[in-house]
């Protein structure tokens, strides 16, 4: 009897078991499903946002020939980016890669860094996040203004930032667009640079922000020196700098910069 009543509770050990673990997966399929269905709102949110950015952005025509773009057709540019920052007064500018899926609004929090890792335009939870000017980089002033966004493993945000990896790549895609809300800015690739973040032996890009001769020379140094190959482009002091950021995946911490010298402007 003692045997029959051991083989009984081993019995309802095991159902137990096995109910706890069908539970267990299907809250995992939940949250799975649930998380694909929040990335492709999101998505879908970004998309709804850059529609009116890209329409007025089709009329200024060849992204190289910024300078000779008509009065009128970048007030109706400014307008929009006006438009964006009444609604969330955050949002600081636009961020456009050309031959990528990079085409976002940027935001900026300075008494709340890193606000929008995990946060939307709305200012939503999002796994997706928003990119992001960091917190005290002042975007009239800084010689070197730093953006950051995700490295999605399906893609998004600023994971195509890898294609920059190959210089085949970077020759055909040397330009980058970041307008703010007065002017609509041209930057082309001046270095490609893998690192790690917080750690003492790295370069921590991100601390080269203060607008002096030094610190702007040794970080075009940094960069040049670090980078993965010659783009032929250099800065001096009086240059300003935009600087993508986002994960890479070789190494623990590992970040992928994309440093971009501007070229170009129009102010409305």
């Amino acid at each position: 009897m003692p045997q029959k009543r051991t083989y009984k509770g081993a019995q309802v050990i095991a159902i137990i078991i096995a109910i706890l673990l069908l539970c267990v997966a299907g809250f995992c399929a939940y949250l799975l499903i649930h998380n694909q269905q929040q990335k492709a709102e999101q998505k879908e949110m970004f998309a709804t946002i850059a529609e009116k950015v890209d329409a007025a952005e089709n009329e200024l025509g060849d992204l190289e020939q910024i300078s000779t773009v008509e009065d009128k057709r970048v007030a109706q540019l400014l307008e929009v980016y006006g438009e964006l920052h009444n609604y969330n007064s955050d949002f600081v500018g636009w961020i456009r890669v050309p031959g990528t899926e990079i085409n976002y609004p940027v935001m900026q929090s300075p008494d709340s860094p890193n606000y929008y890792l995990r946060r939307n335009f709305e200012k939503a939870y999002s796994n997706l996040g928003t990119p992001y000017l960091q917190e005290n980089c002042d975007i009239r002033t800084c010689d070197n203004l730093i953006i950051y966004g995700h490295h999605m493993l399906d893609g998004g945000m600023f994971s195509d930032l890898e294609l920059y990896k190959k210089r085949k790549f970077f020759q055909q895609h040397k330009y980058v667009r970041f307008d703010t809300l007065d002017e609509l800015g041209l930057y082309e690739v001046m270095a490609v640079v893998i690192t790690t973040a917080y750690q003492a032996d790295s370069f921590q890009y991100y601390n080269y922000i203060e607008n002096n001769e030094l610190t702007f020379n040794t970080y075009v140094q940094e960069c040049k020196q670090r980078a993965l190959y010659d783009t032929g482009i250099d800065a001096e002091y009086g240059d300003k700098l935009v600087t993508l950021s986002t994960c890479e995946y070789s190494n623990d911490n590992g970040r992928l910069i994309v440093v971009a010298k501007k070229i170009g402007g129009i102010k409305k």
